[in-house]
């Protein structure tokens, strides 16, 4: 309103009038001494902009007041503010540089203000107006590696403004970021509840726990009552949420997790119909027929988890014969299942039976 041309001089007389106006008057303006430059009087607007974005201004009185407390230059003093920023925009440290370039900007000394640079200020300024979404505010914390300044970020927004993407990744950050893993669980599962139509967390949900099975967190949790039927409700319900049909790793994942429980029967008869493809044997799915293996080990049926196990070295020595599969991925695979056949051969000797 103040910047009617880029060259003009402007005159402060036909503003005095209007109170929302002494606001943004220079002191020396206030006192009928002249604007200024253009730049001049940006700076001052910008500053007194700012502080009004951050801050809830106490107003000291009437009009006649305010002209005077502008012209005194204590219009902008620590005393007319009352702070009102969210938790978690305080934490965002761009917000301390936008302060700190606002408080010169409307200081008294006028060589203060204008030793503010306008472009390095415009630069800040739209970096912290992109920061001002939490969600963008948090990532960007997190790409410089400060997944605990992120995670408090969150949790301080989460406590007013509760929205299914700021869950998702402040358990991604509580998980990935931080080992804490229950937590991310726990913000998965409010993401859940928030919004149940949507997929997205079930599955992230599925993978946190799939993944941190063994884990002693994980361990002393799903081995306390009701706890681990929670665990097994939930880990059962993202997977029935699964894209269909599921991948074969996410089939291994929700088996070893029911061998991880103890859930030995249940874990062959989940895996079985899954060991076949248009009636001939996967042996490809490898992990998981390894997992059908162990599941038979289990439950103690021995004999066939050996002849499971003597199948698939069958069909894998053919697969490196014909040249279905590299010497790498062969040499691999073979030493995977030869620590198989080991593990049972220490089973059978545990139980007593006959090699």
């Amino acid at each position: 309103m103040l910047l009617c041309s880029p060259t003009d001089r402007l005159r402060p007389d036909p503003f005095l009038t209007i109170p929302e106006c002494a606001f943004f008057l220079p002191p020396e303006a206030a006192r009928g001494l002249g604007i200024g430059s253009r730049e001049d009087v940006l700076r001052f607007v910008i500053g007194a902009a700012l502080l009004r974005c951050v801050y809830a201004f106490v107003a000291p009185g009437d009009h006649e007041t305010l002209l005077e407390a502008a012209a005194g230059g204590v219009l902008h003093d620590r005393h007319s503010y009352r702070d009102m920023l969210p938790f978690w925009l305080a934490r965002v440290p761009t917000t301390a540089v936008v302060i700190d370039i606002a408080r010169r900007s409307v200081a008294v000394d006028p060589e203060v203000r204008r030793a503010v640079d306008l472009d390095h200020s415009c630069s800040v300024i739209e970096e912290w107006v992109y920061l001002m979404d939490p969600l963008a505010a948090a990532s960007r914390l997190r790409e410089f590696g400060h997944n605990e300044a992120a995670l408090a970020l969150l949790h301080d927004t989460l406590l007013t403004q509760e929205s299914y993407e700021m869950l998702r990744l402040a358990a991604h950050i509580a998980g990935s970021g931080l080992g804490r893993y229950l937590e991310a669980i726990d913000l998965q599962e409010r993401a859940i509840a928030l919004e149940p139509g949507r997929t997205e967390a079930l599955r992230d949900q599925f993978v946190t726990i799939a993944a941190t099975r063994h884990r002693p967190e994980m361990q002393t949790l799903i081995e306390r009552e009701p706890l681990a039927t929670q665990v097994d409700e939930r880990i059962q319900r993202d997977y029935a949420h699964l894209d269909q049909p599921p991948t074969e790793a996410e089939v291994t994942e929700m088996a070893e997790y029911l061998l991880c429980r103890g859930e030995y029967e249940k874990a062959a008869r989940f895996i079985y119909p899954l060991l076949f493809a248009d009636g001939a044997f996967a042996w490809w799915r490898f992990d998981l027929n390894l997992t059908y293996a162990r599941a038979l080990m289990g439950k103690a049926s021995y004999a066939d988890a050996l002849s499971q196990l003597r199948l698939l070295s069958r069909h894998l020595d053919q697969a490196q014969a014909d040249g279905s599969i590299s010497i790498d991925e062969y040499g691999a695979r073979r030493g995977t299942l030869a620590l198989c056949q080991l593990e049972l051969e220490a089973r059978r000797a545990a139980a007593g039976e006959a090699p």
